[in-house]
């Protein structure tokens, strides 16, 4: 259900803002533990990654790879998205689905912790809902912007699966880097 929702997340958050192919930026965003950068070479953030995390290609359109534990895979770090060779997008995951109440408030600490140590106070809160005859997923997105076109967002989103394999409710707190259209 992990890799599945991590895969809805990269969508939601590919939909949340278009992304343009930046030239390297000081807009930082640490995923696992590798700190990167939006306009890096595809090349030097795999490499970075590959030392410690395992990559999986995602079946979607474009460039796109969850960044997993190397010996469990329901483990997600996070994604990388790439046009044109360089990183486009940049998502951290906060919880992995499994946390207590508690835990899952300490992440949206640390998400929103971070916006005030990158000196982004000014946010703003959009609210979605989406659903289908299997599942309803509800998001709160913090949309931070900065002057050089870059955006983080921290996302929190709850989602609940009626039947099926995946059956069962979730949290999930990530943090978004992403160029965004002017």
């Amino acid at each position: 259900m992990k890799s599945c929702f991590a895969i809805v997340m990269l969508l939601t958050s590919l939909a949340l803002g278009q992304t343009k192919s930046p030239s390297p930026s000081g807009e930082n965003i640490w995923v696992g533990g590798t700190d990167l950068r939006l306009g890096l070479a595809k090349e030097t953030v795999i490499s970075r990654l590959a030392e410690h995390y395992k990559l999986v290609k995602m079946p979607t359109d474009g460039d796109n790879w969850m960044v997993q534990a190397q010996d469990n895979s329901s483990l997600v770090f996070g994604q990388v998205s790439f046009e044109k060779g360089r990183l486009t997008l940049a998502v951290r995951n906060w919880t992995n689905g499994d946390e207590d109440s508690f835990a899952i408030i300490q992440a949206l600490y640390g998400a929103l912790e971070q916006m005030t140590r990158d000196s982004r106070h000014s946010c703003q809160v959009d609210t979605s809902t989406q659903r289908s005859p299997g599942w309803e997923s509800g998001s709160v997105t913090f949309v931070c912007g900065a002057s050089n076109g870059s955006v983080k967002r921290p996302v929190v989103t709850t989602r609940e699966t009626f039947s099926g394999e995946y059956k069962g409710k979730s949290t999930d707190i990530q943090e978004l880097l992403l160029y965004e259209n002017d």
